[in-house]
């Protein structure tokens, strides 16, 4: 069945995706020695049989510290929701890592990190995890449930980052941003993880920076509609890209985003999860 792009209102396709949408932050010492945080990519919450966890890029998970706090970005709808929701890494098991010997844009670069038992009860109360084994099959065969899709990019930019007021000068707040655009597929290689290149569609109410750092280990969505009195109706979403690599067009016009697909999320990323924990398969 041929597929039919269709533009669809960022605003009724990211209702569900900024409940699975994280972003990992670093703290750190700024000039003043005051603490001080910075965004250091991007995941998805995701389940994978019994296991809680974090899908994301394998070089996102290579910058994190072995040991420590890592703050985890998660979204909020007013400025009184303020936390600081952190995971312990010395907490983790080693992750799933799939990566290639050099960083580029040939891949692979997928990683899960499963989450610990601390962390999934807080996170599961507010926000939602992607089952993506029971999106598999359907996946992996390529049945859509629909004829009319659109597909988004998500991550958290890091050039968006901004200091937000406080009432309290030894506290300080950090306003990250999450950006969702309309994304056009260019390309597909159906290697052995699926190298999928997107472009990012101009949309005249989200600017798109100079660079799109952070967004690595984001998440490319695809939402299915179905057409009711010529008006689209979201039927489901399916995660189907995993950012990692940014470049630009020859002629410098174009963003040009390239991504794991379908076949290495999926796929491969997932016997090998299920290889290091075969009772989760269960």
């Amino acid at each position: 069945m041929q597929q039919m792009p269709m533009r669809i209102s960022t605003e009724d396709t990211c209702r569900y995706v900024s409940r699975v949408n994280i972003g990992f932050a670093m703290e750190f010492l700024n000039n003043n020695g005051i603490d001080d945080a910075a965004s250091a990519g991007s995941g998805t919450l995701v389940m994978v049989g019994k296991l809680h966890g974090i899908l994301t890029a394998a070089h996102v998970l290579d910058a994190l510290p072995p040991q420590g706090r890592v703050g985890i970005i998660t979204h909020l709808e007013a400025p009184h929701q303020y936390q600081k929701p952190t995971i312990r890494m010395e907490h983790t098991e080693p992750p799933v890592i799939l990566r290639g010997d050099t960083f580029g844009p040939d891949g692979p670069d997928l990683a899960f990190l499963k989450l610990p038992d601390e962390n999934i009860g807080w996170l599961a109360a507010k926000y939602s995890f992607y089952n993506l084994t029971r999106r598999r099959d359907d996946v992996l065969a390529g049945r859509a449930p629909s004829q009319y899709r659109s597909d988004t990019l998500t991550g958290t930019v890091q050039s968006f980052t901004s200091d937000a007021p406080s009432n309290n000068p030894r506290t300080r707040h950090k306003l990250f941003y999450s950006a969702m655009w309309q994304a056009m597929l260019i390309s597909a290689e159906e290697k052995e993880f699926d190298l999928d290149r997107y472009i990012i569609m101009g949309d005249p109410t989200l600017m798109v920076p100079e660079s799109i750092a952070g967004t690595s280990g984001g998440s490319v969505w695809r939402t299915y509609v179905v057409l009711e009195n010529d008006k689209p109706r979201i039927i489901e979403q399916r995660l189907i890209g995993v950012p990692f690599f940014e470049s630009t067009s020859h002629d410098g016009t174009q963003k040009i985003i390239t991504c794991h697909g379908p076949k290495g999320i999926y796929g491969r990323l997932i016997d090998n999860i299920f290889k290091r924990w075969p009772d989760a398969a269960a």
